[in-house]
């Protein structure tokens, strides 16, 4: 009870040493002894695990793999292609620099911008095409289907005799009109 600390209360204590004095608790603590005795590999590190130093000397160990082959690597480059001149920019080609590069940084944005326009203006023009293309096959598959039409008419009727100028109110310009002209004209003939 002399040498009880001051932040434990006197009854806690007093459990304490009774547990510890006790005959379970003293077989337990001499078989743990004799454990601690039988180690190849005492643990000398106090109450640090041994699975914490495991893994903090792991670390170590990958941190200087990785900086020597970083290291190696940089020295492979330089015994083959020499020593770095200063102010030198690889893998930029001729006439690159430092100062060249953090100017264009600073240009980035416009050159998006003028990406966006470029490919805004490719997206337009693709979609005139596509518009012209379907528009082209739409008026070929109309003056098919015209055709067809006063062929069948004519060979169920064989004294039928269309006017050229019939078909004006269905056809929508000036070349579909002229094309199924063209057309009954070819059949009336």
């Amino acid at each position: 009870m002399k040498n009880r600390p001051v932040d434990v209360p006197e009854s806690h204590f007093k459990d304490l040493l009774n547990y510890w004095n006790s005959d379970p608790h003293k077989k337990m603590s001499e078989t743990n002894t004799e454990n601690r005795n039988k180690l190849k590999c005492p643990h000398t590190d106090g109450k640090t695990p041994f699975a914490l130093i495991h893994e903090v000397e792991m670390e170590r160990i990958q941190s200087t793999q990785e900086s020597e082959y970083v290291n190696h690597s940089t020295d492979d480059f330089t015994s083959v292609m020499g020593p770095e001149h200063p102010g030198r920019v690889r893998l930029y080609g001729r006439g690159v620099t430092k100062t060249v590069l953090k100017g264009q940084k600073g240009n980035l944005g416009s050159s998006d911008e003028r990406m966006q326009q470029k490919i805004e203006e490719m997206e337009e023009r693709i979609q005139q095409r596509m518009y012209e293309k379907l528009n082209g096959q739409k008026d070929a598959m109309e003056q098919n289907i015209t055709m067809n039409v006063i062929a069948r008419l004519q060979h169920l009727n064989l004294d039928l005799r269309l006017d050229p100028d019939m078909l004006r109110f269905s056809a929508r310009s000036h070349v579909d009109t002229s094309s199924a002209q063209q057309a009954i004209v070819q059949l009336n003939s």
